[in-house]
């Protein structure tokens, strides 16, 4: 497994090399920012943003509560009566469907420059399907939302990205990025520590799923305070 994952690595590495283009043939913005701000006064622009505040919460939540789900799936479902295969084909689901809702939903951001609009789509199918796999105990429903729920949280993600960039400019995207990606891991390490015991006496992780949909309800809540901003 580890050798087919190297050779995985140096291909996709070899392709990069390959294909890496220094400028893409389509600008990020019609309009090139060439203004930049100096790390300090920047991170004290992005921390006076309200707006990137939400994206920040956003990020922290969301990210924490897909990491803490993906680690502990198997024992999630097991309590369930689902069997390890059945863990192990549900995370695939839910990474399938982040890679094809990351597609779909950045080329619906590009084309139609509407990011409040999208992260509202994508943060409300992940907040019910989260709903159903708290309470559900059905194979086929499992399934079913386990994929949109992944479509949903992690399709969120590169629109947020894109977002902060238009909220935040003339501040470096490297720096609001990289700061939503850091809150994005935090999240991800407090709530794998935090919710490992958070569960029934017969081991079910239903109070730890429920009070992450309740976050979920929490951030679509905020995010209503967002305000659509044109990209240059």
């Amino acid at each position: 497994m580890i050798l087919v994952y190297g050779l995985l690595a140096i291909v996709t590495a070899v392709l990069f090399l390959l294909f890496l283009k220094k400028k893409p043939p389509t600008p990020p913005s019609s309009k090139l920012v060439v203004e930049k701000v100096f790390m300090f006064e920047g991170m004290k622009q992005l921390f006076t943003n309200k707006y990137f505040i939400v994206l920040l919460v956003v990020s922290f939540i969301g990210l924490g509560i897909f990491n803490m789900i993906t680690t502990y799936i198997e024992l999630i479902l097991l309590p369930r009566g689902f069997t390890s295969i059945d863990a192990g084909i549900i995370g695939f689901l839910m990474l399938l469907g982040g890679i094809i809702g990351c597609v779909i939903m950045s080329g619906l951001s590009d084309k139609f420059k509407k990011r409040k609009l999208l992260l509202l789509i994508s943060f409300s199918m992940a907040t019910v399907s989260l709903f159903v796999i708290a309470f559900t105990k059905d194979t086929l429903l499992m399934h079913i939302f386990a994929f949109f729920f992944g479509f949903g949280l992690i399709s969120a993600f590169p629109v947020a990205l894109e977002y902060a960039v238009d909220l935040t400019t003339p501040v470096p995207e490297a720096s609001s990025n990289g700061i939503l990606v850091m809150a994005g891991q935090i999240g991800g390490i407090l709530f794998i520590l935090g919710l490992e015991n958070f569960r029934t006496a017969a081991g079910d992780y239903f109070p730890a799923l429920l009070l992450e949909a309740i976050l979920m309800v929490t951030c679509l809540i905020i995010m209503f305070f967002l305000k659509e901003k044109k990209s240059l």
